[in-house]
């Protein structure tokens, strides 16, 4: 059985073009062998090697957390570098930095926005690109993952919650 190399339909022996795409078929020899690529990288579980979706801090076989030494590593150069940076500099850089992975890491990049941020400079500079606002933007984001991420009865969705609502507190009282 051959294929076509461009859409995939099976070809007869006889097809010198495809009858669903009408491109040239291969030449003789070499028509139709239908080849397999592989992309990307499976993860599986360290324990049990079950194969685990994206996104995932438990393996859903065995219950192991998953921990991401690779990403704190992230986080903890990304905040080295924002002391390197201007202000404006600063707004892009956090704006465009992306919210990681894993619970402890999600942790650690919710912990170094809430102690950044500052309520006083989210609210007098209004629509400038202030660091505070790229922070609040990355908080918020950080905080709707980790309700995506995290059960609701996990202590760590409680501590980000609290980081997010004290974030929220001290919008409101700068605002009175």
């Amino acid at each position: 059985m051959s294929y076509c190399s461009k859409c995939g339909r099976e070809l007869s022996a006889a097809d010198a073009f495809c009858p669903g795409c009408g491109s040239k078929t291969a030449e003789e020899g070499s028509q139709g062998k239908r080849v397999e690529a592989f992309e990307g990288k499976i993860h599986k579980c360290p324990r049990c090697g079950e194969v685990l979706e994206s996104f995932s801090i438990k393996c859903p076989s065995c219950g192991f957390e998953l921990r991401d030494n690779e990403g704190s590593k992230v986080v903890r150069a990304f905040a080295d570098e924002l002391t390197t940076k201007s202000d404006s500099d600063k707004f892009i850089y956090i704006k465009n930095f992306p919210i990681p992975n894993s619970k402890e890491d999600i942790t650690e990049f919710m912990i170094l926005g809430y102690t950044n941020f500052d309520a006083k400079e989210y609210i007098k500079k209004g629509n400038a690109n202030a660091p505070s606002k790229a922070w609040f933007v990355k908080m918020e984001q950080c905080f709707i993952k980790a309700k995506m991420m995290f059960p609701a009865d996990d202590g760590a969705l409680a501590s980000i919650k609290n980081m997010y609502d004290g974030i929220m507190e001290s919008i409101e009282a700068e605002k009175r």
